[in-house]
């Protein structure tokens, strides 16, 4: 008979226990020498699962609770909803090819019971080391805005210093369900870094290495990748910028009839920063009706839309385009016998206030382009014949986000055949970095969008052998290197 001690919060009670045949303590391996020295691991407590263990309170308290280190033994975990935990101190997570999975099936975080989006927020004196750990996330609803959640988060800190490294994690484990890229990270004076040695990635957000550390002030963040495949090419494979419905327009109010909703919208430019110029819009007939935010929204099958233009109607002229403020118009709409042409919402919209305080009635609007301005002048009242004609027509229509990208249409559009309707963005990029990180990419497949901006920063080099797809907006000024380096030999320079 053996004894051991275990620690509860505020208690400690001491079991009895017997090892039965085939089971037995797990004394964790070694850090290998080339990685930086997590956490010693001391007294880990062994899991022994059969099939999937739910760990949520232990995954989601280890942190606040004072462990070191975790190991963990059996195949198949999960934590039932992510709790962001502050990481300020080494921290070690070690498995066998072991999977974790986190978060709700098809999430809806602006409905659901709120979860957070990173496991770890990463802040000064952090060493966090996880070694054969798979963290993956069930399947999720296909929408605008995907649920990508992160490993780590961090925020713009100049004095500190921590560093993270993931080795050996397959996200995809579970299935092509996205996550779990390294997250949104920081650089500082010090230098911060964070690694990924044999990682497999799958879906938007692998990685954003932000150097700057405040207004024209930067800092150092060291991003070191080893034998990684990140692939975010598909977007359409976890979310859409569109979706086909059936319903009807009566009294300004779409109405869904088929089975689907209207929270496919929701994302973070629709419901939170509502200011923007992204736009979302319904297509149905030859016709499109602006969805303004959030504020639009009735309840899961119904969306306020702007009155259409007709009878009196006060226009705004500005550079030969016709603005009606607050009211939908279309391309056939008259002003007497001038025809409007066609419909414009372009790239560089009229701002809001902030911009442009004249025009902030008109604000993200799209205009008309009338074959004749003979007559008109800003700011007059004209009689507004509109060519709206599918009032009460149930039929199939597009909720789509657009983003910032432009559409038009004209009298003759026919519905779901116009690729500048249709067309849009899902709410993603796969990697999204300054220029100013320092980068060492070996044995590296990167699919998907690299969006690069340039900030504050000190790069001390970029360092790259045997790496594919780094190419888009990817430029760095320097003097790419081919040296190869093992993780501590990066984590000095």
């Amino acid at each position: 008979m053996n004894k051991i001690k275990i620690r509860i919060p505020e208690q400690t009670i001491e079991v009895n226990y017997e090892i039965e045949s085939g089971v037995q303590l797990v004394t964790p391996e070694p850090i290998e020498p080339s990685t930086p020295t997590p956490a010693s691991i001391t007294k880990p407590e062994p899991v022994i699962s059969v099939g999937i263990q739910n760990i949520t309170d232990e995954f989601n308290n280890m942190v606040a609770d004072g462990a070191e280190a975790f190991n963990y033994q059996g195949s198949t975990y999960e934590v039932k909803a992510i709790k962001r935990q502050n990481l300020n101190r080494p921290f070690t997570l070690k498995g066998n090819d072991t999977t974790i999975i986190f978060g709700k099936e098809n999430y809806d975080k602006w409905n659901d019971p709120a979860q957070d989006s990173s496991l770890f927020h990463l802040m000064d004196g952090a060493k966090f080391y996880s070694e054969g750990i798979n963290y993956c996330q069930p399947k999720q609803i296909i929408n605008v805005e995907p649920w990508m959640p992160t490993l780590f988060s961090s925020v713009q800190n100049p004095d500190a210093q921590w560093s993270a490294i993931v080795k050996d994690c397959d996200t995809t484990k579970m299935g092509r369900n996205g996550g779990f890229g390294l997250g949104t990270l920081y650089g500082s004076n010090k230098g911060n870094l964070v690694g990924a040695i044999n990682y497999k990635h799958l879906g938007n957000g692998f990685i954003e290495g932000k150097a700057s550390i405040g207004d024209n002030v930067g800092g150092i963040l060291k991003v070191y990748l080893n034998d990684v495949m990140t692939d975010g090419s598909n977007e359409e494979e976890f979310g859409s910028n569109r979706l086909l419905v059936k319903g009807f327009v009566k009294n300004n109010v779409f109405t869904i009839t088929s089975e689907h909703k209207t929270n496919f919208l929701f994302n973070h430019f629709f419901n939170s920063d509502k200011g923007d110029n992204y736009a979302h819009i319904l297509h149905i007939g030859r016709f499109t009706f602006m969805i303004d935010d959030i504020e639009s929204i009735i309840d899961d099958k119904r969306i306020k839309l702007r009155p259409n233009a007709d009878g009196v109607t006060r226009i705004r002229l500005i550079d030969g385009k016709i603005y009606t403020p607050q009211r939908e118009s279309h391309a056939g709409d008259l002003i007497g016998h001038i025809a409007m042409n066609e419909k414009w919402r372009d790239e560089h919209p009229v701002w809001s206030n902030n911009f442009n305080p004249k025009g902030s009635e008109i604000a993200y609007h799209p205009y008309l382009i009338p074959l004749s301005t003979a007559g008109l002048s800003d700011n007059m009242s004209v009689m507004w014949i509109s060519s709206w004609d599918q009032e009460g027509v149930e039929q199939d229509a597009y909720l789509i986000s657009k983003g910032n990208d432009f559409f038009r249409t004209y009298p003759h559009t026919e519905f779901g055949k116009s690729w500048e309707v249709l067309r849009g963005m899902v709410m993603g990029h796969n990697m999204y970095n300054h220029q100013q990180i320092t980068l060492y990419a070996e044995n590296v497949v990167q699919k998907g969008y690299y969006r690069q901006t340039s900030r504050t920063g000190k790069s001390l080099g970029y360092f790259m052998t045997n790496c594919q797809g780094f190419k888009d907006e990817f430029n760095y000024s320097g003097e790419i290197k081919s040296q190869v380096m093992s993780l501590d030999e990066f984590s000095r320079i």
